[in-house]
C-alpha cells in the first residue's frame, strides 16, 4: 500500500524491465530499492550549494544492482532468516548460485538424503517469497530443511496447487 518516504537517492538502475531508485530510506533507516513506475508523487529538494548527504563509503551501484535475489531484503516486514536448503543432483547447478558471502555448501550424507548427490546450502535471506518460488519450481529436487515456517509455507502452497488440480479433474 502507498506510503510516504524520504529517500537520499544514490542512483538509478534499469533491471528486469524496470527503472529503480536506490537510496537510503529514512523510514526504514536502511538502503532500499524503489520501482520508479510506482512512485506516485515526487518532491525534489532544491538544488543546494553542497550535497545534502553522502552515499556510504564504498557504495557501488553496479554491485548493488547485481546482488542475488536469494539474499536481499524483500518487502516491508521481511525478516532475515537462517535458511537451510537441500539441493538434489538434478538441480546441482542451483547450489552454485550466489547465496551470499557467508553461504556454505556441503554434501548431505546419503543415509540422510535418501540418495547420493544431494548438497546442503546454508545462507541468510530476507526474501522468503523467492525461496518458496524456487523450491516449488524445483519439483521435489530442492527441499527446505529450515526454518520450519518456510517449510510450512512451501507445503501450504504445494497443497493448494494439488487441491486446485484435483478440483479441475487433473492429477496433482
Amino acid at each position: 500500500k502507498p506510503s510516504e518516504r524520504k529517500v537520499d537517492p544514490y542512483g538509478l538502475i534499469y533491471s528486469a524491465g524496470d527503472w529503480q531508485l536506490v537510496g537510503l530510506c529514512h523510514l526504514r533507516n536502511a538502503q532500499r530499492t524503489f520501482r520508479v513506475d510506482r512512485i506516485v508523487k515526487l518532491k525534489v529538494a532544491p538544488k543546494p550549494g553542497t550535497p545534502d548527504f553522502e552515499p556510504p563509503a564504498g557504495f557501488d551501484l553496479a554491485a548493488y544492482a547485481s546482488r542475488s535475489p536469494w539474499v536481499f531484503q524483500a518487502g516491508e516486514g521481511s525478516a532475515t532468516l537462517d535458511v537451510v536448503l537441500d539441493v538434489g543432483p538434478e538441480r546441482a547447478w542451483m547450489a552454485e548460485e550466489n547465496f551470499g558471502a557467508d553461504a556454505t555448501v556441503q554434501p548431505v550424507p546419503e543415509a540422510e538424503a535418501g540418495q547420493a548427490g544431494w548438497v546442503r546450502v546454508r545462507f541468510r535471506s530476507g526474501n522468503p517469497g523467492y525461496i518458496v518460488t524456487r523450491v516449488l519450481d524445483a519439483a521435489g529436487n530442492m527441499k527446505v530443511v529450515a526454518p520450519p515456517e518456510l517449510r510450512a509455507r512451501v507445503r501450504q502452497i504445494a497443497g493448494a496447487v494439488a487441491t486446485a488440480c484435483r478440483a479441475e479433474g487433473g492429477a496433482p
